[in-house]
């Protein structure tokens, strides 16, 4: 069997964003060396919308890892990268220019190498769910701080998920935020969210009348 590349722990951390684990920081300077992201052919209609849909997208990427068929696995995840206009709905159109380019070398990660370990990490730990998780249908103590940056950037019509892959017996596994749904297919922000403004500041306290 051949043996797929292995990436450094650092680097995995912040493809797959694993829970309790901080990515590697990232040098604005150096220029993406990764191929172009594939903008896989995925029907629309295929998945449908709502938790569903999104359900069975990762079911069927879970069984092509479990099977060890990487191509599989990196074509449907290359099947979820926005375009600019796309970006543009969500986010408007000026920060669709400002980030675009940022989210096109992220997107080319997670669907070449973070496809290869995606595929390693579920035959190793033995991955056999898949939990969608509707962000705004959680508390806000339960959501990660990227999920509430995502959820205040995007309209309020748009329905946000995050995605949980994990064993079935373990309460936690790698987990995928910014999943929506536009134009008949699902879509991944991917690590975009850590890109955008954080938590608004309080305000001050008012001073006490004297």
């Amino acid at each position: 069997m051949k043996r797929r590349p292995t990436l450094p722990a650092c680097v995995l951390s912040g493809l797959l964003a694993l829970l309790f684990t901080t990515g590697c920081p990232e040098d604005p300077k150096k220029s993406p060396s990764s191929p172009a992201v594939v903008y896989a052919k995925v029907a629309a209609g295929a998945y449908a919308d709502g938790p569903a849909g999104l359900q069975k997208f990762f079911t069927e990427l879970l069984a092509a890892a479990r099977k060890e068929q990487p191509e599989k696995v990196i074509s449907l995840l290359g099947s979820l990268a926005l375009s600019q206009e796309e970006l543009g709905e969500l986010l408007g159109s000026a920060a669709a220019t400002q980030y675009f380019a940022r989210y096109q070398a992220m997107m080319s990660e997670l669907t070449h190498l973070g496809g290869l370990e995606l595929v390693d990490q579920i035959q190793k730990r033995h991955f056999d769910e898949v939990l969608v998780v509707p962000v705004r249908e959680q508390p806000a103590a339960e959501q990660t701080a990227t999920e509430r940056k995502v959820a205040r950037a995007l309209p309020q019509t748009v329905p946000l998920y995050s995605v949980r892959l994990k064993r079935s017996t373990e309460p936690r596994g790698i987990r995928y935020e910014f999943f929506v749904y536009l134009n008949g297919r699902w879509r991944t922000g991917n690590l975009l969210g850590q890109l955008l403004p954080g938590e608004p500041a309080a305000a001050p306290p008012t001073p006490a009348a004297p």
